[in-house]
């Protein structure tokens, strides 16, 4: 039997409490889920490798992942990136990991967390059924937002939450489009009192600690409170969740039966 090995793309986070409680339970589940792989992980952010090289830690990237599987012998490789869209990250792991494909008996790469229609359409449903709503309430997700042409996926899922007829879930980036002054005028328009706010992100790194719920004037639950309404943020990545967890553990098996 080929040594094969399932190599998990992270973004990566300096926050070691969210690490361990999102990107190491995303890797726990992988290899319960698929006991017969080798699951390795790699950061595809060097700025986060030389902050944590800073702190005495010491990860690979996906280049440095793939040669150490080569030289340990694996055979066949499947890698699948834990991030959100099919964005600039997603561009560069695959940039850097196609002059391997050859190496290997067999390689392949999954897609990010919201790659399809249908995926969107989960994780709506994942959201409306995880943060129950009060009649005043509403939930703000954060997410990342990016200039790549990716950020679309970001108003899509807004108008898939409309459709499905979760009006009072709304989606804001902190980079793109929709940003916080549009979301802010969405909440004017609902007319709710109390709002909860929460990353869509697969980490509760810096963005969410700060720009989201920080004490900062500046940040999102500073700009909400200000704005009259009751905020209460919950800093959780989405690793945390178990059910978002399964649908990593759904595109890993697309991956498998691409093949």
């Amino acid at each position: 039997m080929k040594k094969q090995a399932i190599l998990l793309a992270h973004f990566g986070t300096s926050h070691a409490d969210t690490r361990e409680k999102t990107i190491g339970a995303v890797e726990r589940e992988v290899r319960a889920a698929f006991p017969e792989w080798e699951v390795r992980g790699a950061f595809t952010s060097g700025m986060i490798l030389r902050i944590l090289k800073k702190q005495g830690i010491t990860l690979q990237s996906v280049p440095e992942a793939l040669e150490t599987l080569l030289a340990e012998g694996f055979e066949r490789i499947l890698i699948q990136p834990t991030h959100m869209i099919c964005g600039e990250e997603y561009d560069k792991l695959r940039f850097q990991a196609e002059p391997f494909r050859d190496r290997f008996a067999e390689f392949s790469v999954g897609l990010p967390l919201l790659s399809s229609t249908e995926d969107m359409r989960e994780v709506c449903r994942f959201y409306d059924k995880e943060f129950p709503r009060e009649a005043d309430e509403a939930l703000v997700l954060m997410g990342h937002g990016t200039t790549h042409f990716a950020n679309a996926v970001y108003p899509a899922m807004s108008y898939i939450f409309s459709e499905m007829g979760f009006e009072r879930i709304l989606v804001g980036a902190v980079e793109g489009y929709p940003d916080i002054e549009i979301v802010r005028k969405e909440l004017g328009r609902l007319g709710v009192k109390k709002v909860t706010v929460t990353p869509m992100m697969l980490v509760a790194g810096d963005h969410a600690v700060n720009d989201m719920a920080g004490e900062e004037p500046d940040s999102w639950k500073s700009l909400l409170e200000a704005d009259g309404y009751q905020v209460k943020p919950v800093v959780r990545g989405l690793g945390e969740y178990a059910a978002v967890r399964e649908l990593y553990l759904s595109h890993i098996r697309q991956a498998m039966d691409a093949k």
